[in-house]
């Protein structure tokens, strides 16, 4: 017969590699789900990129007035046909610090080094486009202020 009065003692030794591999299993989840939101904020982020660069390809004659210095004109009446007014650079101005904003607020979601990258992007348009600066000054108040702290510290 087989003497088994040593699992007494080992019992407590058992215990603890049962839960050690239970940490572990635990901690490989946690690892796969941070990385499956990650990814899926990286794919909302360039869809969202997507959307909002189809804009500039539709409408060509909206992109000066975000990625020069081109200034926002002063009324909505436009003497020239082929030039948006001003209700149509705000309009296209909000619909990027909307997606701007999301961008910002998924820190916690992505890595840094492309939150990073997003952010320097941002800022950079943010600080140079006059419709955007227009924009925040009149409906900044709209956007939270994780966001406007974000843009105004670079």
């Amino acid at each position: 017969m087989i003497d088994l009065s040593f699992l007494k003692y080992a019992g407590p030794y058992l215990g603890a590699l049962a839960t050690s591999c239970g940490f572990i299993f635990i901690y490989k989840q946690i690892k796969q789900n941070r990385l499956s939101v990650e990814n899926q904020a990286r794919g909302s982020i360039y869809q969202l990129s997507h959307s909002t660069y189809k804009l500039f390809i539709d409408r060509p004659e909206l992109r000066p007035f975000f990625y020069t210095t081109k200034q926002l004109p002063n009324t909505s009446e436009v003497h020239d046909k082929n030039l948006p007014n001003r209700d149509q650079i705000l309009a296209a101005a909000e619909l990027l610090v909307d997606y701007f904003e999301h961008i910002t607020l998924s820190k916690n979601v992505i890595n840094k080094q492309l939150y990073d990258s997003w952010i320097k992007y941002i800022t950079q348009l943010c600080h140079n486009s006059d419709a955007i600066q227009v924009f925040l000054k009149e409906n900044g108040t709209h956007y939270t202020n994780e966001f406007k702290h974000t843009i105004q510290k670079q």
